[in-house]
């Protein structure tokens, strides 16, 4: 289940090679133990819901939560794309342990 959906990059975006974009989240819940991201992409201008025609799933990275009794203030995930020349890269950051999450995403092939 998607709860929320943020766009870090849309069309018309000016990106340079390497160029990285960010956000920061917390968990929706106390003893929440994961977060998952799922990347969606569109060729719509203005994407407003996953489920909209035309917005399909790139791939997705799960970040464990272990520290529960600490709420959601301290759990702060770090969210990162680098938009390289072949391929997105994706990084989660769990910004109380340090710990990171790492997966990387061929851009899709539109002309297959």
């Amino acid at each position: 289940m998607i709860v929320r959906f943020d766009a870090l990059a849309r069309i018309g975006d000016k990106l340079k090679v390497n160029e990285e974009r960010s956000r920061n989240y917390k968990p929706l819940h106390k003893n929440q133990l994961s977060i998952t991201f799922n990347l969606l992409y569109s060729n719509l201008s203005n994407p407003k819901l996953p489920n909209q025609v035309d917005v399909k799933p790139l791939g997705k990275l799960t970040v464990k939560l272990p520290l529960k009794s600490f709420g959601t203030i301290d759990r702060e995930i770090e969210f990162s794309l680098k938009f390289a020349e072949e391929e997105l890269k994706v990084t989660a950051r769990n910004k109380k342990t340090d710990e990171s999450y790492h997966a990387n995403f061929k851009y899709p092939d539109e002309s297959v």
